[in-house]
This record gives structure tokens, C-alpha cells and sequence, in this order.
């Protein structure tokens, strides 16, 4: 049974471990006298025989090493590229297989805070307040989750749970919950209306930054041509920091 291993030769030789320290050339002749290791340490070698050149080595169960010129018809140089060649595409594909990875990692998202939530509730609810209407408003995240909820006190119950749900259906669908009433009022997209939390009724703006919808917000307890010009008017007041 023989071991073959890969060595490379320089001018001034190479530096070879030998567990046995003895090294043989490829007519069987002794390179080095064979030397028993001390306390089991292996004896470093310089074979100064193997200069200029790759150089295949072959270990066989004697402990011996051999040196051997040809692999199976092939040049050692050629053999030594081979290797060379594999290791080389090995660790391009390592390094390849590590972009996806790298990928499936931490998604960077911008999100409403809690202060610019408030200011957008705020502006909203007082601009319906200016115009002689006690509402309530809402405003969601991106994952449509209620942050603020403010109601005047002589809004209902029902207002601030209507403007909550105009907020979340201006969030989901990516449009003020106007442009929603009229695009299902009939055929195909009337079933969205029957999505959970959903509210057809006008008074629901998303909150954008470009064309990025990062929350909504919702306005209930005038006219929905009302509440959806005061829900603008709570995003209008921010419109600066969504830049």
C-alpha cells in the first residue's frame, strides 16, 4: 500500500518531515541515514536532491519515503498543476458560495418612529378639529400595528376603531382607502373588501418615503372626503423627514 504526497522542490532544497527520517531516492539508495526519532519528535530534513522543481513523493507501510517522477504516465509538473488547479477552484467556490449567504443576512427597512407618529396623529386630528369635527386618528407601521391613537374628547369608540382600520387598509393595499372604495365598489376586486380589518370607507393615507410605504394613517368622524384630507394634512406635517 503506498501514500502519496505532494512536495515542492527549491534551489536550496526543500524541508521535509520524515516520522522515520529516512529518505530514498527512486533506485532505493539511502538520501539521508535513517534516524530514530527522540521522544517521538519527528526530525526535520533538508534534501537538497529535489532542487528547482515540483517533486512527487510516495510514502509506502515501511515508513519510508520515495521519490517518484511520474504518476501514471504523467509529468510530476503536471501533476503539481493539478493539484494547484483544484485547490485554486475549491477556494473560489468557497468564497462564490459565501455572496448568497451574505445576502440572506440583516435587512436594513426604515421605519416610523414613535415622535413622527405622534406629530402625523396630532396634525391630523387638529386639522379636523379647525374645520369643526371631533374625530379620532390612527397611525400604523409598516406591518400595519397601531402606534398612536388619539380621540378628541367627543369622538366614539367606533371612530377611533374605524380610523384604525382605514390606516391599516391604506397600509396593506398602498393607496389612500379612497382610490380603494372606488377600485371595489365592483368585479373582480370586490373580495378584498372581505379581508380581515379592511374598511372601504375614505379617511386612510399611507405614509410614504419615495414610492416605499413605511405605515398609515387614518382619520374618522366627518366626511370621508373630510377625514381623508386631514389624514393628508397629518402627513403633510412631516413631509420633510420622509425625504
Amino acid at each position: 500500500m503506498t501514500h502519496s504526497v505532494l512536495a515542492i522542490g527549491w534551489q536550496g532544497g526543500i524541508e521535509f518531515l520524515d516520522s522515520t527520517g529516512s529518505i530514498f531516492d527512486p533506485g532505493g539508495q539511502a538520501l539521508q541515514p535513517s534516524v530514530k526519532p527522540s521522544h517521538g519528535q519527528t526530525k526535520r530534513r533538508r534534501i537538497a536532491h529535489l532542487r528547482y522543481r515540483p517533486a512527487l513523493l510516495s510514502r509506502r507501510t515501511d515508513g519510508h519515503w520515495y521519490n517518484l517522477p511520474r504518476l501514471f504516465g504523467a509529468k510530476v509538473e503536471e501533476v503539481f498543476m493539478s493539484y494547484m488547479l483544484k485547490a485554486f477552484c475549491t477556494v473560489s467556490l468557497a468564497l462564490i458560495s459565501m455572496g448568497p449567504a451574505s445576502a440572506q443576512g440583516l435587512v436594513t427597512q426604515r421605519n416610523l418612529s414613535l415622535a413622527m407618529a405622534k406629530t402625523i396623529a396630532e396634525a391630523a386630528l387638529s386639522e379636523c378639529k379647525l374645520k369643526g369635527f371631533n374625530t379620532a386618528v390612527a397611525v400604523v407601521d409598516r406591518a400595519g400595528q397601531v402606534m398612536v391613537i388619539l380621540r378628541d374628547e367627543q369622538a366614539t369608540a367606533q371612530q377611533a376603531e374605524m380610523a384604525r382600520r382605514k390606516a391599516y387598509t391604506a397600509r396593506m393595499f398602498r393607496t389612500t382607502t379612497l382610490e380603494f372604495q372606488k377600485r371595489t365598489s365592483e368585479g373582480p376586486y370586490m373580495a378584498q373588501r372581505d379581508v380581515a380589518d379592511i374598511l372601504a370607507l375614505g379617511g386612510g393615507v399611507p405614509i410614504l418615503v419615495g414610492t416605499e410605504v413605511i405605515g398609515g394613517v387614518g382619520s374618522s368622524g366627518s366626511s370621508q372626503e373630510q377625514d381623508d384630507a386631514c389624514a393628508k394634512a397629518g402627513v403633510a406635517k412631516v413631509a420633510d423627514l420622509l425625504k
